[in-house]
């Protein structure tokens, strides 16, 4: 009596950009990660200073000069490749598995 078909409306999967949301919010923010902290790798190994940490997001610019001061500039492209391929992969389940 309150049994639904299995085609009907109310049982379909979400659609491809409801699943895309978070992957490609994760890309983008993986990108943006990896550029701020090789632009500040890239001084600190040219012999340069990076200025002072100030306004807002002082945890984001501490933590992102942190990383490029211990990881380099090498170590900062290959873990921004690594964190960029892992998103790039959980874009590519979402569209091929609809939950």
């Amino acid at each position: 009596m309150f049994e639904e078909s299995v085609g009907s409306p109310n049982t379909r999967p979400p659609d491809l950009l409801a699943r895309l949301t978070i992957p490609v919010l994760g890309l983008l923010l993986a990108l943006v990660l990896t550029i701020i902290t090789y632009s500040d790798a890239a001084v600190l190994a040219a012999g340069g200073t990076v200025g002072p940490i100030r306004g807002r997001n002082i945890l984001v610019k501490a933590l992102t000069r942190e990383c490029a001061s211990i990881l380099g500039v090498r170590g900062t492209m290959a873990a921004g490749a690594i964190a960029v391929a892992i998103q790039i992969v959980l874009i590519g389940r979402a569209i091929r598995q609809p939950k």
